[in-house]
C-alpha cells in the first residue's frame, strides 16, 4: 500500500461514526501492522484514531459476523495491541496492563492448538508481555497478575520469549518472583535441570547460563529438596568438568556450581563421596582440580590489569574455594571423607600460594596504581579467601608476614569507606567489602605469636582494631535501636567477639603496649558506654567479651574515667548473677539461663574474675561498689564451707573441673577485697 493509500485509510478511520467502520478501515491498516510497515508515528496516529475503548469492545465482543471465524474480533484487537506494545509508553499505559490476565488467557489456549490464527494470537499476547516485561517500572505487574504459570508451561515447551521474560522477572524482580511463584519456579528450574544433564551440545551451555540466573538464595526452602534438580545439575557439570571447554564456557560452570553450593550447601557437592560405587565420586576433587587451574591462569597473568578483567571468574572459584577450606575444617573427621582430606589440602594450598604471589605483587604496585587495585572486587576476593585459609591453617602464618602491613592498609581504608557510607546513609551499608570483617578471625590467631603480633603492632593493627570496635558497637547499637532484621544483627555481634578475641590477645601479651598507647582511652569509653547501657540476659557472649576486655584494659594501667564507678557496679553485677549460691551456701551452680552459653562465656568469666580482682588493687572505688552486691559474701561463705567439708564432688556440680575453676576466681577476688582494705 502507498503512502498516499495508507493516509487515506487513516483519514477515513478518524471520521468513522460506527465500530463497524471503525472495524472495516483496521481490517486494511492491520495488515500493514502484521508487515512491519508502520513506523512509529503512524502508531501513534492509528493509537490516537482507535483508543483502548474500542479494542476493550472488540475482545468483549462474543457474537462474530456469520462466515467469519470466531476469533476474529480478538485477533485483531491483539494485533493492534501487540503493534501499540512496542511503543513504550503504551505498553506501560494501565489500560494495557489491566490486559495482562486476558494476554494470559489467549497464550494458554495456543498450546496444543494447530490453529494458525490460534497461534498468531498466542504470539502476539506473548508478545505484548514481553514488551510490558522490558519497562522496569511496571514489571512488576506480570507477577501481580499472575503470568508465571502460562510463562514457565510455554517456556518448557520451547518457547524463548517466555524463557527470556522468566529470567528477566528474575533479575530484577527476583524476592517477589520467587515468594509469590516459588512452585513455578521450581517447575522451571527441574526442567532446566533436566535438560542440562541430558543433552551433550551446545544447548547444554544455554541452559546453564539460565540456570546461573535462576539458583539463587532466594529459593525457598520447601522447595530446595523438591524433585532431582540437585542431582541433575550435579551430573550436568560433572560432564562439563570432564570435558574440553572454552573459558566463557568453564566460567558458566563454576558459576552455577558456587550458586548452587550458595542455596545447598557443600553436601551437594560431596554426592559422589556419599556413593563410593558411583563413577563419578571423584567430582569433588574434580571441581577443586579446576577452581584451582583456573585461579592460576587467571592470576598469573603478565599484568594486574589482566587479572582484574577476569572478575566474575575469579570470585566464584574464590568463593568455592573457601567453602572447601570450610569443608575440611567441618567434615575432615568424617569417614567419608578422610581419605580425600590430604588431597585437598595439598591442591587448595597450591591455590593460595597464587592468591600470595598475586597480592604481593599488588602490594609492590606503583602508588597510583594500588589506590585502583584496592578499591576493586578481585583483590577483597582474594583477601577474603586467604583471611579464611589463615584462620585455620595456623601452620602457613609466617607465609604471610610480608603481606600484614599491606592487609592492615586495606582494612583501615575499607573501614574509613564504611563508615562514610554510614555516615551519608540512615540505613544499613552493605558490608560486601569490609575487609576487616575478613582479617579479624586471621588476627586473632596471628595476634597470638610474639613474632606476627609485633608485626601487626608495627602496621597499626591494633590501631584498625580499636577504630572498628568502636564503629561495629555503635552500629550494632543503632541496630538495635531500629530493629533490624536479626541476621545482620548476629553478623554485627558476631564481628564485634571476634574483634574483642583479637584486642584481648593485644590486652593480655603486651600490657605497656595498652598503658603508653592513648587510643585505648577511646576503646574503653566505647566499651564503658555499651556496658552500661546494656542488660547482660539480651547478648551474653558480646556483653562479657566487653566486660573482660574492658577490666583487661584497666588492669593494665590507672584510667580516669567519669564513667569508672558505674562500670565496676555494672561489672560486678553481671559477673556475680553467672553462679547461683543456694541458700546455705553449699552449693554454687552456673545459673539456668547461663548455663546454654557457658561452652562459649566459661574461659571469658575466668578472665573477667582475675582482672576485676586485679582493678581492686589499683582502683578504690571498685572495691566499694563491688561490696554493695550480696554475692562476694556468698562466695566467701561458700568457699570456707568448702575447705571444711574437703573435696564433696556433689556440692558444687557434676564437673569438677567447673567447680576448681569457680573456686579459684572467688578466692583471687576475697584475697583481693580483703588485702586492699
Amino acid at each position: 500500500m502507498s503512502q498516499s493509500g495508507l493516509e487515506q485509510y487513516l483519514d477515513r478511520l478518524r471520521k468513522a461514526r460506527s465500530d463497524n467502520e471503525i472495524f472495516a478501515c483496521l481490517l486494511v491498516i492491520t495488515r500493514l501492522v502484521q508487515a512491519n510497515q508502520v513506523d512509529g508515528e503512524t502508531r501513534r496516529r492509528i493509537f490516537d484514531a482507535v483508543g483502548f475503548d474500542f479494542l476493550n469492545r472488540l475482545i468483549a465482543t462474543s457474537v462474530v459476523p456469520e462466515g467469519c471465524s470466531e476469533h476474529i474480533f480478538s485477533s485483531l484487537a491483539l494485533t493492534l495491541l501487540a503493534c501499540f506494545a512496542t511503543d513504550k509508553e503504551l505498553a506501560a499505559d494501565p489500560q494495557m496492563l489491566t490486559k495482562i490476565p486476558f494476554f494470559c488467557e489467549v497464550i494458554g489456549s495456543g498450546v496444543g492448538s494447530s490453529k494458525g490464527e490460534v497461534l498468531s494470537m498466542a504470539a502476539d499476547a506473548l508478545h505484548c508481555l514481553t514488551a510490558i516485561s522490558l519497562i522496569p517500572v511496571v514489571r512488576q505487574q506480570l507477577i501481580n497478575r499472575a503470568t508465571a504459570a502460562v510463562l514457565v508451561q510455554q517456556a518448557v515447551i520451547g518457547c524463548d520469549a517466555a524463557s527470556d521474560i522468566i529470567l528477566r522477572l528474575a533479575c530484577s524482580e527476583r524476592k517477589m518472583l520467587y515468594s509469590g511463584c516459588s512452585d513455578q519456579v521450581a517447575w522451571f528450574v527441574q526442567h532446566l535441570s533436566r535438560l542440562f544433564k541430558t543433552d551433550q551440545g551446545l544447548t547444554k551451555f544455554a541452559v546453564c547460563k539460565k540456570l546461573i540466573v535462576l539458583i539463587s538464595p532466594e529459593i525457598q526452602t520447601s522447595w530446595q529438596e523438591l524433585g532431582n534438580w540437585q542431582k541433575d545439575i550435579w551430573l550436568g557439570l560433572n560432564d562439563i568438568l570432564c570435558s574440553k571447554i572454552t573459558p566463557q564456557y568453564c566460567q558458566d560452570a563454576l558459576g552455577l556450581a558456587r550458586n548452587v553450593v550458595e542455596v545447598v550447601g557443600m553436601k551437594w557437592v560431596l554426592a559422589g563421596v556419599q556413593d563410593s560405587s558411583s563413577v563419578h565420586s571423584d567430582f569433588i576433587l574434580l571441581l577443586l582440580h579446576r577452581i584451582v587451574v583456573e585461579t592460576k591462569m587467571c592470576l598469573d597473568r603478565e599484568t594486574v590489569k589482566e587479572v582484574l578483567e577476569s572478575e566474575v571468574l575469579v570470585s566464584n572459584c574464590f568463593y568455592l574455594l573457601e567453602h572447601y577450606i570450610h569443608l575440611l575444617v567441618t567434615e575432615g573427621e568424617d569417614s567419608l571423607l578422610s581419605q580425600l582430606v590430604s588431597r585437598l589440602h595439598r591442591t587448595i594450598e597450591d591455590a593460595i600460594k597464587d592468591v600470595i604471589s598475586f597480592l604481593t605483587t599488588v602490594a609492590m604496585s606503583e602508588t597510583s596504581e594500588k589506590a585502583l587495585f584496592l578499591q576493586h572486587g578481585v583483590v577483597h576476593a582474594s583477601v577474603r579467601v586467604l583471611c579464611v585459609w589463615m584462620a585455620e591453617e595456623t601452620a602457613s602464618l609466617k607465609d604471610i608476614a610480608n603481606l600484614v602491613p599491606f592487609l592492615v592498609g586495606l582494612g583501615q581504608q575499607s573501614l574509613i569507606t564504611l563508615m562514610k557510607e554510614s555516615q551519608a546513609s540512615s540505613e544499613d551499608v552493605f558490608a560486601g567489602n569490609d575487609v576487616t570483617r575478613f582479617l579479624l578471625p586471621a588476627v586473632c590467631h596471628l595476634s597470638s605469636e610474639d613474632d606476627t603480633r609485633h608485626t601487626l603492632i608495627a602496621s597499626g593493627c591494633h590501631l584498625l582494631l580499636i577504630d572498628y570496635f568502636v564503629w561495629k558497637i555503635d552500629l550494632f547499637k543503632h541496630q538495635l535501636s531500629l530493629e533490624t532484621d536479626s541476621l545482620d544483627i548476629q553478623d554485627t555481634q558476631a564481628a564485634v567477639v571476634t574483634c574483642c578475641s583479637a584486642l584481648l590477645n593485644f590486652c593480655v601479651m603486651e600490657p605497656h603496649l595498652i598503658a603508653s598507647d592513648s587510643n585505648f582511652h577511646r576503646l574503653i569509653q566505647s566499651v564503658f558506654s555499651f556496658v552500661c547501657t546494656s542488660e547482660m540476659d539480651q547478648h551474653v557472649v558480646l556483653h562479657l567479651n566487653c566486660i573482660c576486655l574492658g577490666l583487661m584494659i584497666l588492669q593494665s594501667g590507672s584510667v580516669t574515667n567519669s564513667n569508672l564507678q558505674e562500670f565496676f557496679k555494672k561489672t560486678s553485677h553481671d559477673l556475680g548473677i553467672v553462679y547461683k549460691f543456694s541458700e546455705d551456701c553449699t552449693t554454687c551452680r552456673v545459673s539456668e539461663h547461663y548455663q546454654k552459653y557457658w561452652t562459649d562465656i566459661r574461659c571469658l568469666w575466668s578472665l573477667a574474675m582475675q582482672a576485676l580482682s586485679s582493678c581492686i588493687r589499683t582502683y578504690s572505688v571498685a572495691r566499694q561498689v563491688i561490696l554493695d552486691w550480696e554475692w562476694p559474701s556468698l562466695a566467701a561463705r561458700w568457699i570456707k564451707k568448702l575447705s571444711r567439708a574437703q573435696e564433696k564432688p556433689d556440692t558444687l556440680s557434676e564437673s569438677s573441673t567447673e567447680k576448681q575453676e569457680a573456686e579459684v576466681s572467688f578466692k583471687q577476688l576475697i584475697v583481693a577485697l580483703s588485702t586492699s582494705a
